[in-house]
């Protein structure tokens, strides 16, 4: 059986464990503070296959560095729904992106190329997916308490314990 590393992580606020595995490929395991090395072992053995199926995933520990970020210059691309459309900057006072099977940003918010688009897309997905999560959960059978459109770094959702789901 191959070995599998790990650190534990106790804390007095926690009331279930959980184990992690970070983007360093570190494996981590967050249980009450009381909880033994026994019982630490037998749950990280019981989920042995999926952690190493974690940590051996594909997309999420690409060994290159990341592409460089994009221009915010006419005739640069920009995904949305699954394609990429082209960017083009123009004359406007106005401070917002309008989409017609292209992008057409106004050129004040070239300065802005990391944020630019940043607000667009949070906007659309609010429009997209939040009317979607009430009848996902009602198909479920579960309860959701509220929907969110986040900034999340790593994650593409996640639920919270009070019945909250975000969305990257």
């Amino acid at each position: 059986m191959m070995q599998l590393d790990y650190k534990i992580a106790r804390s007095p606020k926690r009331k279930k464990l959980t184990i992690t595995v970070g983007r360093d490929r570190w494996v981590i395991v967050h249980a009450p503070e009381g909880t033994s090395e026994e019982t630490v072992r037998r749950v990280v053995d019981a989920k042995r296959q999926w952690l190493f199926e974690k940590l051996r995933h594909p997309q999420k520990y690409r060994d290159q560095p990341p592409a460089p970020g994009k221009e915010l210059v006419s005739g640069e691309s920009m995904p949305y729904l699954g394609k990429n459309y082209r960017i083009e900057l123009v004359d406007s006072d106005s401070k917002l992106i309008c989409f017609d099977q292209k992008f057409f940003v106004p050129r004040s918010l070239e300065s802005k190329r990391q944020n630019a688009f940043r607000h667009w897309y949070k906007e659309k997905a609010c429009e997209r997916i939040l009317p979607r999560v009430r009848q996902a959960a009602k198909a479920l059978g579960v309860s959701v308490n509220d929907a969110k459109i986040i900034g999340s770094r790593f994650r593409w959702g996640s639920c919270t314990p009070k019945d909250n789901v975000n969305f990257n």
